[in-house]
């Protein structure tokens, strides 16, 4: 049984032998079993549990006896799964409500303000404390004016509601006054920004330059609360694949048995040939030529084969040389191992398959790369048919001839491990074992008498195809004793029956004993293409004055090469690495530090003293120096660990262009968001598509999500979801701008109305001593705050545009207002209090609003 989750991801379910028999619900009824397992706990990717049942050896058997069986994630649904090649599925429910690992994980969602909206609680203090000074002044003068003995007034006034004592006429004074002034501190403010963050939201929403149309996604805010935080972001971060690149991996190039087979000209390369001074247009154009020729003749030696799934638009690795060599060669021992090495890629996998309505196989994986692995095989002519409840079915160059390769056991891939190895029963009965993983995996458990110049050669071909940003993984076979395999597949699954709290642990150690002695066939690269609009839209963004971080999970150089092909990196920078492979802590630990204080120093002229980095903290300028920083991750897991290297990383990475941050955890993705955000108090963005981001997602001021391939996870926990990276300089640039300006001079005007309003009525109660009466007729009152002064004020905070959306994007240059908080501060409110307060004191040089005196 496979199933799909919510991140879109296909994985293999297993059913309890146990339950061999249970066809029905109602079955149930007769069944006898108690379920234990672990406490309600976090991990997604780990359950430990066991059935303790009552078995049966036959129907006339009615005692029975005892037994147990152990329960692991792959036999478990999480929340969300969806079956996808099996009809039903029955099953046991044993977690609920708060006790699901999906409630679990999903933690508290952290409450996000805008920055407006912060520092209007300090601008609201100063209103509250001008209220009660004019309450106070009010209610003082009121007060004194009752304490005055032998005036006339008291003929003419009947009787104060306080009497005549002249500290409770001042108390009812000062209430009255502060019924009178309350608009001073309005309430109509919250609602009027609500309702213009709303219709803001819409507009984002609408915005038909945002809409992709592959998905049918628009722009959705998730956060209406944030739109001015848009217009003031000063870093992003984003991550690489899926992100910046589209997350859909097509085969490349191989390299079997040291001869490297394919064509193509990836961005990556492109970037590496514009770093080098090559003329990239050129070449890209003298590549296409040479790839549709190759494609051309490739074809031709394809088509004759009796294969029904080849379809030529589907192709994507391109060499006429491999065709030769394995269809039509005349070299037996290459076409046996080009021929081994394709076999590989289409056995060794979880793939899998649905057929479309045209007839054609659909692969459903785990990841995409491994769904490239197998097409490259279908369309070489050795296709994955399907997987049975006994094996894989494989046909080689002739449909009508299936091949059954019986599955003898599965060592799955984990991120510890990082390899798989799927164990099969060949039709001629040979025991072999496939295993395919990262290349230092690979090669520490090769054969110690493999060819050594086999080994060189491949290793080569592996860091060339990583130099051209291509992702690269090692495909290896053993063939096994059958004495041995039967010795160790009986410890094997008596190690997965255990319910032991080290289970793991032993199934890793006896996976160990079997994957030694590999024979090396050779390795694999795909490609995962850049985004439509990337270079573009980073070189909009940095024109702004914003900082982009890229924080991935490649290697170096795949992420240097990246960088350049999307304008992250250009010739005329200097890179500057930080990278650590040894494993000595103490190494560690000072290679990191010693090259930080190093560039500090040479390329800055700094030590990285406090004075710095507070100077630095004030300083939102960009950028001058052609430098980069490239840290992995196993440096800043050393960097993180020493607060003041922390610092010191900060500032440096502070005066370089661009930072790209390799081989990093969703933890550290995290860390790095909070190091900039908390230490420097800037405006930051982190950008993702996958789960892993959902950490610096939440931990930024505002985090936006791509509905990509890798789910909506992402999505789900944003504050804004777009469908493709490009949407976001509009996102920013446009709606980001407008907003901020459009909330910066609303919040001062409408303050500006009611202090005007108020400090008029104020004056007229010098001429009345502050008893409370209303300058205006009460009708006017309303319609003052209303329709006057509050309707105005809101639909320029909606539909004002300081300039077009197209000017906003060819001069990107505007955004930095938003950057250097120039549009609102505390001053500026300050100054529109003041000068209103001036104003009502001077004399009218308009018409005054009908006013009834009642005094």
């Amino acid at each position: 049984m496979s199933v799909t989750s919510s991140e879109l991801e296909t994985t293999k379910k297993f059913a309890l032998h146990c339950g061999k028999g249970l066809k029905h619900a109602c079955d149930f009824e007769r069944v006898q079993l108690t379920v234990e397992t672990e406490p309600p706990n976090l991990s997604l990717y780990k359950f430990k549990g066991v059935v303790h049942y009552t078995s049966y050896a036959s129907e006339s058997d009615t005692v029975g006896q005892e037994a147990s069986e152990p329960v692991s994630q792959d036999n478990m649904l999480l929340r969300g799964t969806m079956l996808r090649n099996t009809k039903w599925a029955l099953c046991i429910v044993v977690a609920t409500g708060t006790d699901t690992k999906i409630v679990m994980n999903s933690g508290v969602t952290p409450t996000k303000k805008s920055r407006i909206s912060s520092q209007l609680n300090l601008s609201i203090l100063f209103n509250f404390g001008i209220l009660f000074i004019l309450c106070f002044i009010s209610g003082l003068i009121n007060g004194l004016f009752y304490h005055k003995k032998h005036n006339s007034f008291k003929a003419f006034e009947y009787k104060p509601y306080a009497g005549w004592s002249s500290a409770a006429n001042g108390i009812v004074s000062f209430f009255a006054a502060l019924i009178l002034y309350q608009t001073l501190v309005p309430i109509s403010f919250y609602v009027s920004i609500e309702i213009i963050r709303t219709v803001q939201a819409f507009f984002i929403f609408a915005d038909a330059k945002m809409y992709y149309k592959k998905l049918d996604f628009s722009c959705t805010p998730k956060s209406w609360n944030i739109s001015d935080d848009l217009g003031q972001i000063e870093y992003i971060f984003s991550d690489k694949t899926g992100t910046l690149t589209q997350n859909v991996m097509e085969f490349k190039k191989c390299t079997i048995a040291g001869k490297q087979y394919g064509i193509t000209y990836t961005e990556a390369q492109q970037g590496m040939d514009k770093r080098n001074g090559i003329n990239v247009v050129a070449k890209a154009e003298e590549m296409k030529h040479k790839i549709d020729t190759e494609r051309l003749q490739m074809n031709d030696q394809l088509t004759p084969l009796n294969n029904d799934q080849y379809r030529e638009g589907k192709l994507t690795f391109i060499s006429n040389e491999y065709v030769s060599d394995t269809v039509n060669g005349h070299d037996p021992r290459r076409k046996a191992i080009n021929e081994e090495f394709m076999k590989a890629l289409a056995l060794c996998h979880t793939v899998i398959t649905e057929t479309d309505h045209h007839g054609f196989l659909q692969f459903k994986a785990e990841s995409p790369d491994e769904a490239a692995l197998v097409q490259v095989a279908r369309d070489v002519g050795i296709v994955f048919r399907e997987r049975t409840s006994k094996g894989q079915l494989i046909t080689m160059y002739d449909p009508e001839k299936p091949l059954l390769y019986e599955t003898l056991d599965l060592i799955p891939f984990n991120s510890t491990r990082k390899r798989m190895s799927i164990i099969f029963k060949t039709p001629e009965g040979k025991i072999v074992l496939y295993c395919k993983g990262a290349d230092n995996i690979i090669y520490e458990r090769l054969d110690k008498h493999s060819d050594e110049q086999l080994l060189s050669q491949t290793a080569i071909h592996l860091g060339e195809f990583a130099q051209e940003g291509l992702r690269t993984l090692c495909i290896a076979y053993k063939e096994i004793d059958p004495v041995f395999f039967d010795d160790w597949h009986a410890r094997y699954r008596k190690a997965m029956a255990s319910v032991s709290d080290d289970r793991d642990a032993e199934l890793d150690s006896i996976g160990e004993e079997i994957e030694t002695g590999l024979t090396l066939i050779g390795g694999t690269a795909i490609e995962d293409k850049l985004q439509d609009g990337v270079p573009q839209s980073i070189s909009l963004l940095r024109k702004a004055g914003i900082k982009l971080w890229v924080l991935t999970g490649d290697k170096v150089e795949t992420a240097i090469n990246i960088g350049f092909s999307c304008n992250l990196l250009d010739n005329s920078m200097e890179l500057l690495v930080i990278q650590n492979s040894q494993d000595d802590d103490a190494d560690e630990n000072a290679s990191a530090k010693d090259l930080v204080e190093k560039f500090l120093s040479e390329k800055f002229g700094m030590s990285g003293s406090p004075k710095e980095i507070e100077h630095a903290k004030g300083d939102h300028s960009v950028p001058t120096s052609d430098t980069a920083i490239i840290v992995d991750g196993f440096s800043l897991t050393t960097i993180f660990k020493d607060h003041d290297l922390t610092m010191k990383f900060l500032l440096l990475c502070k005066q370089c262009k661009s930072v790209l941050c390799c081989r990093v955890t969703p933890a550290q993705k995290a860390d790095i968001v909070k190091m900039v955000k908390n230490t420097l108090n800037v405006m930051t963005l982190a950008i993702g598509d996958g789960a892993n981001d959902v950490s610096m997602i939440q931990c930024a001021n505002v985090g936006v999500g791509i509905a990509g391939e890798e789910g909506r996870q992402a999505v789900m926990s944003s504050d804004y979801a777009i469908g493709q990276f490009r949407y976001l300089t509009r996102l920013l640039l446009v709606h980001g701008k407008w907003d901020y300006k459009r909330l910066a001079e609303m919040v001062p005007c409408f303050f500006y109305k009611n202090v005007n309003f108020v400090m008029v009525l104020f004056f007229y109660g010098i001429f009345c001593n502050f008893d409370g009466t209303y300058m205006y007729e009460f009708t006017y009152l309303m319609c003052y705050n209303l329709f006057f002064t509050s309707v105005p004020i809101i639909i320029m905070a909606i539909l004002d545009q300081d300039v077009s959306d197209v000017v906003s994007l060819a001069v990107p240059q505007l955004y930095r207002t938003g950057v250097l908080g120039t549009e609102w501060s505390q001053y500026k409110f300050f100054y529109y209090m003041l000068d209103d307060s001036g104003s009502v004191s001077m004399p009218p040089t308009f018409p005054s609003l009908p006013l009834i005196c009642t005094s």
